[in-house]
């Protein structure tokens, strides 16, 4: 849920609501590009022209550091 909060603080918005350890945005293709040389992460769908569904997974390796550098990589 950290992961979550952190990306909707910074302005991005929920593809879809979930519950779970993963977590779904829409981000913009440039911050794709950009984030992809610090994080794994796939994208939910095809590639749009200008933004993009994503998901991101936690699970019991995850870390709440992992966590924090994510979100100010943002």
């Amino acid at each position: 849920m950290k992961l979550k909060s952190g990306f909707v603080k910074k302005g991005y918005r929920l593809y879809m609501d979930s519950p779970t350890n993963q977590q779904f945005f829409v981000m913009p293709n440039d911050k794709i590009d950009e984030l992809r040389e610090v994080a794994s992460f796939e994208l939910w769908g095809p590639k749009g022209d200008v933004e993009t569904p994503v998901r991101f997974v936690t699970d019991w390796a995850t870390t709440e550091r992992d966590i924090d550098e994510l979100i100010a990589a943002l």
